[in-house]
């Protein structure tokens, strides 16, 4: 279980060298919370337990004043986590709004 990490200057983009559900969920589990992430997990449905873990994430890295997005095709996701974490549909949607976070945070 790995990821095809790409580091900028203000985030990284996370992309899963693996297909299967269960991988995805145990490495966003143990992702760090050190830097402003943008996962593309267009190679999954968002399913409740990706939800979950994706939320989970989002939290700590809000804690930490840290950006957390993530990338899906659509924007059919269960209605419970619309709220919960970030989801856009592009990576250049992604990069805007952790921009965006960033300069807010610098207010």
């Amino acid at each position: 279980m790995s990821w095809n990490i790409d580091k900028r200057d203000k985030f990284e983009v996370y992309v899963p060298s693996f297909h299967l559900e269960i991988e995805f969920i145990s490495a966003i589990s143990i992702l760090t919370f050190d830097s402003n992430k943008i996962i593309d997990s267009t190679k999954f449905h968002p399913s409740h337990e990706i939800c979950k873990v994706l939320q989970i994430a989002y939290s700590k890295h809000e804690y930490h004043f840290k950006s957390f997005v993530v990338i899906f095709q659509n924007k059919l996701i269960f209605p419970s986590f619309s709220e919960s974490f970030v989801f856009v549909t592009t990576q250049s949607e992604a990069i805007d709004y952790i921009y965006m976070e960033e300069l807010e945070r610098n207010l």
